[in-house]
């Protein structure tokens, strides 16, 4: 019998399959300079992820089992990746540094994070965290980024 020690989800004693979560790696953000032959396939793999993740907001708002808050939240984060001002900033950004679209998706999110949480206005601040979670999926699906898969 193998004692495993952990945080439980539940009281009690479990008789089955156990899955331990491994060590989550810490996702890098490469920054590279990019010709100007390569902005336009570079702004592409941006509207793709983008939209697979819409796709993923638009399958859990088709579940009967979200809430009217869960509904909300993921309304307003697809609003998020296709607010016009912000991705015009980063396609200026980016069309400008020539720096791949990883790297200006992450310093745009950064910056707008950053002057959301310097507000002074509490509701602004939370925001942040938003926007965060949002686009850090994007940067997930960009940089085939996956912590930990799970195989049961």
């Amino acid at each position: 019998m193998n004692v495993i020690l952990g945080i439980s989800a539940a009281e009690g004693i479990g008789i089955g399959k156990a899955f331990v979560l491994p060590d989550e790696q810490e996702r890098k953000i490469p920054k590279r300079k990019i010709s100007a032959q390569e902005v336009d396939i570079e702004w592409q793999r941006l509207t793709d992820a983008c939209s697979q993740v819409q796709k993923e907001f638009s399958d859990f708002l088709s579940s009967e089992d979200i809430t009217k808050d869960q509904r909300e939240v993921l309304e307003t984060y697809q609003l998020m990746l296709s607010d016009p001002v912000f991705m015009k900033e980063l396609q200026d950004f980016f069309s400008k540094k020539l720096l791949n679209i990883e790297y200006s998706l992450d310093f745009k999110v950064r910056e707008y994070a950053d002057m959301l949480r310097n507000s002074h206005n509490g509701y602004l601040a939370e925001r942040a965290q938003d926007i965060e979670d949002v686009f850090n999926r994007v940067l997930d699906i960009l940089l085939d980024y996956h912590p930990f898969d799970i195989w049961l």
